[in-house]
């Protein structure tokens, strides 16, 4: 008799214990779900609609720059200087444009905002605009105490570009065009899109 209730409580202990971890890996899963829930929604706040300064710094660089952006390529240290020469304020303008990817390149690369929400907000548009001031940024650089100025701004940009650069090998870089070649399949796109894994 004696058996059978230790018999009976060794289960009843196996059952607690299998129900506590049960409890214990569910809550797990919830606090990493709100986790990503709540780096999408940072991610959110780099949104060109959300910040006023952000949206004339990026007007007044994608006019005062659109012969470079549209031909994505460099502009030489001399030109940006020429043209900062003739319009003082577009270098306040640059400065911003360049703190705000800086923030959002430490935000990713440290993991407080999600990254593929920003790619698809803005990768296109970063990388183009990377590549037309990488000569003035790395001018900046040269001086030996600001080595690391813009350090994760070009890191994200060789990341961002090499999947750029991929995808363009691999067909269309194209969300909607990715979606009609999938038969306007939306599982398809939301899958890739809520996907938890870095691309890198």
């Amino acid at each position: 008799m004696l058996e059978l209730i230790a018999d009976i409580a060794r289960i009843i202990q196996g059952t607690v214990s299998v129900i506590l971890l049960t409890g214990v890996f569910i809550a797990y899963l919830s606090w990493r779900s709100k986790q990503n829930l709540d780096r999408r929604a940072a991610a959110l706040s780099f949104s060109l609609t959300r910040n006023k300064d952000y949206a004339e710094a990026e007007n007044a660089f994608g006019i005062r720059f659109r012969e470079f952006l549209s031909e994505k390529k460099p502009a030489s240290v001399e030109q940006v200087a020429e043209i900062i020469s003739q319009e003082k304020e577009i270098a306040t303008k640059i400065k911003y444009l360049l703190a705000h990817w800086e923030i959002m390149a430490i935000s990713i690369l440290d993991d407080l905002v999600d990254e593929k929400v920003c790619f698809e907000m803005a990768g296109s548009t970063f990388v183009t605009s990377i590549e037309v001031l990488e000569p003035y940024i790395m001018d900046i650089r040269k001086n030996r105490l600001k080595r690391r100025t813009y350090d994760y701004l070009l890191i994200l940009n060789k990341e961002w570009k090499n999947r750029i650069e991929k995808m363009e090998r691999l067909g269309t870089i194209s969300r909607f065009e990715q979606y009609e070649n999938n038969g306007n399949n939306i599982g398809k796109l939301r899958r890739r899109l809520q996907s938890n894994l870095k691309e890198w």
